[in-house]
């Protein structure tokens, strides 16, 4: 379980240079975002709106032009091994086979954890396929051994860009069920950018809106639902109410 931690985004701006027409572009503006573990936030809004580039300031991998992110009191200012991300494409290394691809965190640390990694094989279904390379995966298989990779760490962040956006419907849902149970071992703060509003109330405890032009927060909202039946009425009033704020 991760302990406590507090990740705020405080009047967060991100603005970048285009140095072909010698212009400056504001991506996002005045964000404002208190999270904590044991909460599935998915960012929601239309292409360009700044949803990945959100994640990206989080992840230290870019730096705001002004405001501040702080993970337990502490400035966010390159990354961290305690904020992991998952891309839409799985970035694994093809000369690994599986089981040393969700170990390579591991080794780099020099604690490597058989017991720990043969329990996250099983847990993402890929028992068989522990000694196979990338190539030799399906899509669906090879993103899943790109989470079990961030996961086992036990990041207190969990950055997911887009992870499902390239696979078929049938295995995008139940890979939306295996990030579920993964998520729900370790309890660490997830923020997951998609384009399926759907998909964003099936797995989240909140759903922020963004706007455009630049990025802004429309509405955070809290999901409440007793089950994730996407044809209950519940369910069904959430996605109306997103879909008209992004009208």
């Amino acid at each position: 379980m991760i302990k406590n931690i507090e990740l705020k985004l405080n009047n967060i701006s991100k603005s970048f240079v285009k140095i072909d027409v010698d212009s400056i572009t504001q991506a996002v503006s005045n964000i404002n975002m208190d999270l904590t573990n044991g909460e599935f936030v998915s960012l929601v809004g239309p292409s360009g709106c700044g949803k990945s580039t959100i994640l990206r300031l989080i992840s230290g991998l870019i730096y705001p032009t002004s405001g501040s992110i702080t993970l337990n009191n502490e400035n966010i200012v390159k990354p961290t091994e305690k904020i992991a991300m998952v891309f839409q494409k799985p970035t694994l290394f093809p000369w690994l086979t599986v089981r040393d691809n969700i170990g390579f965190g591991m080794k780099i640390k020099n604690k490597i954890d058989d017991i720990k990694i043969d329990k996250m094989i099983e847990l993402i279904g890929l028992g068989d396929f522990k000694y196979d390379y990338p190539k030799q995966l399906s899509g669906g298989m090879a993103q899943r051994v790109a989470l079990a990779r961030a996961i086992i760490n036990e990041p207190e962040i969990l950055l997911l860009d887009e992870p499902l956006g390239a696979l078929d419907a049938f295995t995008r849902m139940n890979m939306q069920d295996e990030i579920l149970n993964m998520w729900k071992k370790t309890k660490c703060l997830a923020i997951m950018v998609t384009h399926d509003i759907e998909e964003a109330i099936y797995m989240s405890t909140k759903v922020v809106v963004i706007n455009k032009n630049p990025g802004r927060i429309k509405r955070i909202i809290d999901v409440k639902l007793e089950n994730r039946d996407r044809n209950s009425k519940e369910f069904m009033e959430y996605k109306n109410e997103i879909l008209d704020l992004l009208k």
